[in-house]
């Protein structure tokens, strides 16, 4: 099938323009569609799926405004942040400003896309924009859109004691099976609402953000599973929970994402929420108090004296194990509020789902507070972190996983 775009600019001159250049490169004149506003290129990204969004970045909202030299940016704020437009699986932005370009340039990395210099002598942008545009061509002329194909994925940053509290539920995991090179894993099957479902789980070969990203799109693109987790271990803040308390990670962002400047370290968090859905759900997981008594009742090993229960909220995740006892409570002051932990993972795992091609699956991460990123951190409760963790996982899944099926 033909790839279908979409070109957003205010000037009809530059507009024509960058027509001709899509046009050159092979596309066809009857699959692009053009808007000159905010408002109608939202309207036209809430009901088209696009395979390339060409936008200038200096763009009014209305017919009437003003060039807004951040219009564009906003634009793609809500593409990515509201659940109403149809992503584009290709975003190429043009500025004809060299600071906004280096203003938005990590931005735009951050989130696989294109960003480049619009000028009328330099031809430049003309020949990069030619070869992404074929590329686009050429990808929706032999895509297979590929469909939902398993129920739910899962992946931890451990084998001992994560993935194995994992394999301890009764869900008749098989032996292992090699994923790759690098990579195997384990299937299994449970019931919910009267229904089998199919369940595949990983541990991943080493802790750390890109250790969790890779594996997740591995899974991502072997399984198309319709729900994407993480569980296991992280750090909680002392004042906001308690040993053994879950923690499902919203928004999840690298705390260590910013720029330093003389000795001046700014924060720029590209913060992944979870879909509404399952953090409701999880608020119903979490008012089930029985639950979570029987939970910490029967487990025989060294466990916290308090009950544990589920808490959803901001995580960070950092590439750095946290023993200082005044990270933490930095990444609060500085950068979230409200922050109830912080772990090496999730971001990752988080960031895989969100970019990989669609169909894209609904990630989440419940990890349970095993130590306060102190001094006084130690092993004794690693072990009773990760059961919550896989028990109230399971538990989620066996009550709410067929919500998802459709």
């Amino acid at each position: 099938m033909a790839a279908r775009i979409l070109v957003v600019d205010d000037d009809q001159k530059k507009l024509g323009v960058l027509i001709r250049v899509l046009l050159e490169a092979g596309a066809d004149r009857a699959r692009i569609d053009t808007a000159q506003t905010g408002v109608d290129a939202r309207r036209q990204l809430s009901e088209v799926k696009y395979d390339l969004l060409l936008l200038d970045m200096a763009l009014p909202f209305r017919v009437e405004d003003v060039p807004d030299q951040h219009g564009g940016k906003v634009l793609l704020d809500e593409l990515v942040e509201r659940n109403i437009y149809v992503r584009p699986l290709s975003v190429v932005g043009l500025t004809a400003f060299e600071d906004l370009q280096l203003e938005l340039g990590d931005y735009f990395k951050s989130k696989l896309w294109t960003l480049d210099l619009y000028s009328a002598s330099d031809t430049g942008w003309i020949e990069r924009l030619t070869a992404k545009t074929k590329y686009v061509l050429d990808r929706a002329a032999e895509i297979v859109h590929p469909v939902f194909q398993t129920d739910v994925c899962v992946i931890t940053a451990l084998q001992s004691p994560e993935l194995d509290a994992l394999r301890r539920l009764p869900w008749t995991w098989g032996p292992a099976t090699s994923l790759d090179e690098v990579d195997y894993y384990y299937e299994g099957r449970f019931v919910c609402n009267g229904h089998s479902c199919s369940v595949i789980a990983a541990a991943a070969p080493r802790m750390g953000m890109v250790a969790s990203a890779i594996l997740g799109l591995k899974l991502i693109m072997r399984f198309r599973p319709r729900l994407l987790a993480m569980i296991g271990i992280c750090a909680g803040l002392k004042s906001e929970c308690n040993i053994g308390d879950v923690l499902v990670a919203d928004p999840a962002w690298d705390w260590q994402m910013g720029k330093y400047r003389k000795g001046v370290f700014s924060a720029a968090p590209d913060q992944i929420d979870i879909a509404t859905a399952i953090a409701e759900r999880c608020r119903l997981l979490a008012g089930d108090k029985e639950f979570w008594f029987d939970l910490h009742r029967s487990y025989q090993g060294a466990k916290a004296e308090v009950i544990p229960t589920l808490r959803i909220g901001p995580v960070a995740s950092g590439s750095s194990v946290l023993a200082d006892g005044i990270t933490l409570a930095k990444i609060k002051e500085q950068q979230h509020r409200k922050l109830l932990g912080v772990e090496m993972e999730l971001y990752g795992m988080y960031a895989a789902a969100r970019d990989c091609s669609p169909p894209s699956p609904q990630a989440f991460g419940l990890k349970a507070v095993s130590d306060y990123a102190n001094a006084n951190k130690d092993d004794r409760f690693q072990d009773y972190a990760a059961h919550v963790s896989a028990v109230a996982f399971a538990t989620f899944c066996e009550r709410y996983a067929t919500d998802f099926a459709h």
